[in-house]
């Protein structure tokens, strides 16, 4: 009830897609976009994201774009301070956001003065 659309009639059709729809999956049918940040440990596959990797992340989106997620390493990716025996252990998740999200997302970092 927090959210706010445009134009503001939009909301009852938004509304009724969310609450009937059946399912919702991650996007894996693109190789780019934008990336959701999450490391996963190669053996157990159990997922690492928390403050300090979505800090870091955000540091480095800002300085190179969301695509340095593709470019740089795991590595480089994690926090400076983060274990090196855990650093072995984590992969980059290669998973996307959902191409209608995401346009919401380029939308909005595209202009992110305007009232809307």
């Amino acid at each position: 009830k927090d959210v706010k659309t445009y134009p503001e009639n939009s909301m009852k059709s938004l509304r009724t897609m969310l609450e009937s729809r059946p399912y919702w999956c991650i996007s894996r049918q693109r190789v780019w976009g934008v990336p959701i940040p999450v490391f996963y440990n190669r053996h157990t596959l159990e997922p690492l994201i928390n403050d300090d990797t979505i800090r870091h992340i955000v540091n480095l989106f800002e300085k190179h774009g969301s695509d340095c997620w593709w470019s740089l390493s795991t590595r480089d990716l994690l926090p400076p301070d983060t274990p090196r025996d855990q650093i072995d252990q984590l992969v980059k998740g290669d998973d996307i956001l959902d191409i209608w999200f995401d346009s919401g997302v380029s939308w909005a970092s595209v202009f992110p003065s305007s009232d809307h």
